[in-house]
């Protein structure tokens, strides 16, 4: 299958082009696990990269329009303001330290293998969903009010990822799962749905009414519109925010844009 992309989708990639200065470079992928990303080019590097794999969906142009979203937002500030999160190997000791006693816990429960395993999956999923998350709402609400052709795809990725999110709160997960990670999870799912659903007139929150999730989810998403800057400096000042809030400080750190290895898939 080609790469066919709807008109909306070309415009937002000949602004990654126009204000980069560098083209974008479209590779075939068959081995890709998502149908889309984007190698963001970096100084040493001649151009951007958009990696496919031919077996996709409509949903690929949303895929695309939002992974261009964050090179937009990162190259419209100088150089030595562009900023990356990362984790690495003192981030996740450090992380895991806060957690010691739970996991004991579930090592009694789970095993120390199946527990070591599952390190790693519950570590890289909070830190991406933290580091993401806060910027990801400020694109779909760039991409929902300057795109509406994009909208009903939009939107079918949204109540997708919406779905996943409800199916998730379950007490099988929850009692095998530390509290840290579990919680933490669906306090962000719920700003992000709040805020989001807030903005398209869709109530994509109820089925988090009278649970646990709610309260704090209704603070975070009060302190996220109320501090809410539209541009790079606003994305790193407001994750920084969730983190602080959500006790994941100790989950990442920042680093310049350049300094990311050169095979990162953005």
């Amino acid at each position: 299958m080609s790469l066919n992309l709807i008109d909306p989708v070309h415009s937002i990639l000949g602004k990654v082009e126009e204000l980069t200065g560098k083209k974008i470079e479209y590779v075939e992928k068959k081995d890709l696990p998502v149908p889309a990303t984007i190698q963001a080019a970096k100084k040493n590097m001649p151009a951007h990269r958009l990696l496919y794999n031919k077996d996709h969906n409509e949903l690929i142009n949303y895929l695309i329009a939002n992974e261009c979203g964050h090179i937009l937002r990162i190259y419209s500030v100088s150089e030595e303001k562009r900023k990356f999160p990362v984790a690495n190997q003192r981030t996740l000791i450090r992380f895991m330290k806060e957690m010691e006693p739970e996991i004991q816990r579930l090592i009694s429960i789970l095993g120390f293998e199946k527990i070591k395993q599952l390190i790693i999956v519950w570590y890289d999923g909070i830190v991406f969903q933290l580091t993401k998350m806060p910027t990801d709402i400020m694109i779909e609400k760039w991409m929902y009010s300057c795109y509406p052709e994009l909208r009903p795809i939009q939107l079918e990725a949204i109540s997708e990822q919406r779905e996943k999110a409800i199916l998730s709160m379950s007490d099988s997960i929850r009692k095998v799962t530390p509290a840290k990670i579990y919680d933490t999870s669906h306090y962000m799912n719920y700003t992000f749905f709040k805020i989001l659903g807030d903005h398209f007139h869709i109530n994509y929150v109820e089925p988090y009414n009278y649970t646990r999730y709610f309260r704090r989810g209704e603070e975070l998403a009060a302190i996220t519109e109320r501090n809410r800057i539209d541009n790079h400096e606003g994305d790193i000042m407001m994750i920084n925010k969730w983190a602080e809030y959500l006790g994941l400080t100790n989950g990442y750190e920042w680093t310049g844009y350049e300094e990311i290895r050169d095979n990162y898939l953005h």
